[in-house]
């Protein structure tokens, strides 16, 4: 049965290998030996628990990768589709652009040639056969 100086000892070593010092123990060592009572300074139990949970974690972050690249695949389409049909929109909206330009001149001749509205409105009251009043 080890003793609680075997302890010390053993822990001492541990430390100072840890440590890169392989010389004999200092007094900051046992020091340190001693603060801990000659136990681990981690729980086992907890490591593990926490590599648990790193494990859940793990999986589930390779999940949410999953799910993304899939949300990623499924803008990647939905924006092509968009993209072609905007391009089509664009070119139609251009195309109506032109047509209406091409109305409003054609207007403008024809607003040229007809005669000015005054004159217009005169001969259309001239033109008008009288009612008779009975």
């Amino acid at each position: 049965m080890e003793t609680s100086e075997d302890q010390e000892l053993k822990q001492d070593s541990v430390f100072r290998e840890q440590m890169g010092n392989t010389g004999p123990p200092t007094a900051m060592a046992k020091h340190m030996v001693s603060l801990f009572s000659g136990q681990a300074l981690v729980n086992q139990g907890d490591l593990a628990s926490i590599d648990k949970y790193q494990g859940n974690i793990t999986t589930k972050m390779k999940y949410l990768t999953g799910l993304l690249k899939e949300q990623n695949a499924a803008s990647e389409r939905q924006f092509f589709e968009a993209r072609s049909d905007l391009e089509e929109f664009v070119e139609l909206l251009q195309t109506m652009k032109k047509d209406m330009g091409f109305i409003d001149r054609k207007m403008e001749i024809i607003k040229t040639k007809l005669p000015s509205s005054e004159a217009t409105n005169e001969k259309i009251t001239m033109a008008k056969p009288a009612t008779s009043s009975n």
